[in-house]
């Protein structure tokens, strides 16, 4: 089912009762427990997209302080400085491949909101990793071919998810070890359930980090 629209888009996501969320993985969800190379399946691209009902309200107060309007503010202002000094790399005169610009800009600023690191300076094998697996999981190749053979893309795909999950398993001790940073997997760590004590596990961390970076990397 697919929803356009304001009031289309809130009924949808308001009534959990009656319509229910799964993974943006789609059917590729369904492999997670094949084998130890598709356990990342389990939380990849899930999300608030994969819970429901009471489950889903409460992930739902856990991310809004991450996404309040006094943080917003403080990702603009690494928005702006990180744009800031990719515009003083210019020159006047300089042919430049604006796509490839505004590619390496948005990771900038995913990376730098997100983990409060710019990974994408210096060419990182994290940001890497990241346009690896977002640009191979929606290929034709993949979809049409999920086999866990060596060549194949599917095969490459899930050898590149099992590093990313480690490194941002990785990421995510080092958040919980350290002090608190203006960055979204800082709030996220931090956020705990008033009534309950409930904090999110890393599983439901690396879900809801997958779909922001998603997002970003869509835009």
């Amino acid at each position: 089912m697919l929803a356009k629209g304001a009031e289309a888009v809130r009924e949808v996501t308001s009534q959990h009762d009656i319509y229910h969320k799964c993974p943006l993985t789609g059917h590729i969800y369904g492999k997670r427990n094949d084998s130890a190379h598709t356990q990342p399946f389990r939380h990849f691209l899930v999300g608030l997209f994969g819970v429901n009902g009471a489950d889903h309200r409460q992930h739902r107060q856990l991310l809004m302080p991450a996404f309040h309007k006094s943080r917003i503010e403080a990702y603009r202002d690494d928005m702006v400085v990180i744009t800031q000094s990719e515009l003083e790399k210019l020159q006047v005169g300089e042919v430049v491949d604006i796509l490839d610009l505004m590619r390496h800009l948005t990771m900038r600023i995913a990376t730098k909101t997100l983990f409060g690191m710019d990974f994408s300076q210096n060419g990182g094998r994290f940001a890497t990793l990241l346009k690896e697996v977002f640009g191979k999981f929606a290929s034709r190749e993949v979809l049409a071919l999920p086999f866990d053979i060596p060549g194949f893309p599917y095969h490459r795909l899930l050898n590149g998810m099992v590093e990313l999950d480690s490194t941002m398993r990785g990421i995510i001790q080092q958040k919980r070890n350290g002090i608190d940073k203006v960055d979204i997997l800082s709030m996220l760590i931090q956020a705990r359930d008033a009534e309950t004590g409930v904090t999110l596990t890393d599983d439901e961390l690396l879900g809801h980090l997958g779909v922001c970076e998603m997002v970003d990397l869509v835009k």
